[in-house]
């Protein structure tokens, strides 16, 4: 029997969409957790608490709640008393107060970002140094010097995006559609506008169209706590942002 793919390459293809599966399971099942916690705070009956989709492969009922474990690790869900329709049980969700409701709907939308803040600060606190928005140097030759960019110009904006973190300035070079790009930079504590800033431009390896090549290298600072947890911030709520701008765009 003859393959069309080898393993290593059915590999290569398929670990993306598994590692898709699993940190979309990871984001759903951490939301899920952050309404059982709540739930359970405010004393609200939780019928099920579940990790995973499908069959069951283990349960465990303690107390009131059936734990269960199933089949396809994408996500889990909490099912409380008079969550989905109408109960006269004196623990169930309705008859909490509505300050309480609120608090249990809204907690796993601050457990995800409390996970996010987490990882990208346990990220960022492996690093030598924490990437910031000033230029310290250039690269020989470097278009964007040579059209108008200046060592220790610190980037407010890309083409009217606002930057943040070095993560932005990535993304708001490949979200513009060039060729020229117009920088808002902060130059000895005085914003200035510069049109027409140019970057060499490379072959996307996926092959379609090209990608900007940045000529430039970015001032780091000394890892801190608070630069770390600082820093944990503005990645996360610019990730945020990088997310919602994709979608709509």
């Amino acid at each position: 029997m003859i393959f069309p793919l080898s393993i290593a390459e059915l590999w290569s293809k398929a670990w993306p969409i598994l590692f898709a599966i699993f940190f979309f399971g990871l984001v759903i099942t951490v939301h899920e957790v952050g309404h059982f916690i709540f739930a359970k705070l405010f004393n609200v009956k939780v019928n099920q608490f579940a990790i995973g989709m499908g069959p069951a492969i283990f349960k465990k009922k303690k107390g009131d709640t059936l734990y269960a474990v199933r089949l396809l690790p994408m996500g889990g869900y909490v099912n409380m008393e008079g969550e989905d329709e109408e109960s006269q049980h004196e623990r169930s969700f309705g008859k909490k107060p509505i300050w309480q409701r609120f608090i249990i709907v809204s907690a796993g939308a601050i457990f995800n970002l409390i996970t996010g803040l987490v990882i990208v600060a346990i990220m960022l606190g492996q690093q030598n140094l924490i990437g910031t928005t000033q230029i310290r140097h250039f690269a020989n030759n470097a278009k964007s010097h040579e059209t108008g960019l200046e060592p220790g110009d610190r980037i407010v904006r890309i083409d009217g995006m606002k930057i943040y973190s070095d993560s932005d300035i990535s993304y708001a070079l490949l979200r513009s559609t060039g060729p020229t790009y117009t920088f808002v930079v902060d130059r000895n504590g005085e914003e200035i506008k510069i049109e027409g800033v140019e970057f060499d431009r490379q072959p996307s390896p996926a092959g379609k169209g090209d990608i900007v090549r940045i000529d430039f290298v970015l001032v780091g600072e000394k890892v801190t706590f608070g630069r770390v947890f600082k820093n944990a911030i503005i990645e996360t709520a610019s990730m945020a942002r990088i997310v919602r701008l994709t979608i709509v765009d």
